[in-house]
């Protein structure tokens, strides 16, 4: 019996070809043949099958609120999200290593190589259903809350500063962003990508203020 029996179950969905699978599992440190082709072409099916359900989805918003949209769905936290839910850790290959380190610009790589392995595996359908059910789902309704918090800093009057701070290691990055008001430090919050942690302190910062 497949390996993969029980992340079948979990992605409700059976390769006909594990080979595609295990390829788009495996990391560049194992070698030459790894995932990253498959991460390009999964990137762009996600921003296409992305584009076309807001398309659909909200036929009233402008390009650029959907522009927006799409960067929250498709953003690491996001797809890191979709990563340990699916546990995927535990199907990567990779060597020299340690799965803890993977950051989560790679976690996030991986579900988009995955993507692309169920599309040339069981077609578009299969993948849209893939993109609909596991990441959309996931998606946090979008709220742009640093430019919320820098509007309602100027309307306020309030002098705002936001300072970010590169932490952790090269093999695992991390940020640090303090929300300071009125020159006293409001909040801070930490995620492996600059975006994210802005994202959570300023939210953190809003809730604190409003």
């Amino acid at each position: 019996m497949s390996d993969y029996r029980q992340l079948y179950d979990k992605i409700e969905y059976v390769f006909k070809d594990e080979s595609l699978l295990r390829l788009a599992l495996t990391h560049s440190s194992y070698g030459v043949e790894n995932y990253e082709r498959l991460e390009f072409l999964g990137d762009a099916l996600l921003d296409f099958a992305i584009g076309e359900y807001l398309y659909r989805q909200y036929p009233d918003k402008a390009e650029g609120e959907l522009t927006k949209i799409r960067a929250q769905i498709v953003s690491n936290a996001v797809l890191c999200k979709v990563f340990d839910n699916l546990c995927l850790v535990q199907y990567i290959i990779c060597q020299n290593l340690p799965k803890s380190h993977l950051s989560e610009k790679t976690r996030a790589n991986f579900i988009e190589s995955l993507l692309a392995a169920v599309y040339l595996d069981g077609g578009m359908e299969t993948a849209v259903r893939f993109v609909h059910k596991f990441i959309v789902s996931d998606a946090p309704l979008f709220i742009d809350y640093i430019s919320k918090l820098y509007e309602h800093c100027a309307i306020s009057k309030l002098a705002l500063e936001v300072v970010e701070e590169r932490v952790g290691t090269v093999q695992k990055p991390s940020f640090v962003v303090t929300v300071r008001i009125a020159g006293e430090d409001v909040t801070k919050a930490t995620g492996d990508s600059i975006k994210h942690a802005k994202q959570t302190a300023c939210k953190k910062a809003l809730e604190a203020i409003e």
